[in-house]
């Protein structure tokens, strides 16, 4: 995929700083992705938004080399895994992969 996007959930490190303080961001994250069962997303990387210039950690559940197709195909249900994150996830949302 040359140019590609990915559609899932942004790990807002802002709303994981509050939750968990500060100087436990890493490890939470850590602790939070490790909980996650593997065969529920396919990868975990960073986006682009292009408009802000944002570069958010996304826990990716599709992706596409042809935006409009990823806005229009809705995800498969989301494994409950995500439910307990969900006070530190934006999204579901397209980004430009980083």
């Amino acid at each position: 995929m040359a140019e590609g996007y990915i559609k899932g959930y942004e790990i807002d490190i802002a709303k994981v700083a509050q939750a968990f303080g500060e100087a436990k961001v890493n490890a939470a994250i850590r602790a939070m992705v490790n909980h996650l069962d593997r065969s529920s997303y396919l990868f975990i990387t960073t986006g682009y938004l292009p408009h802000d210039g944002s570069h958010p950690l996304v826990i990716v559940l599709d992706a596409d080399s042809d935006e409009e197709k990823l806005k229009a195909r809705p995800l498969d249900q989301v494994d409950p895994t995500f439910g307990w994150m969900g006070e530190v996830l934006n999204g579901p949302r397209v980004w430009k992969k980083w």
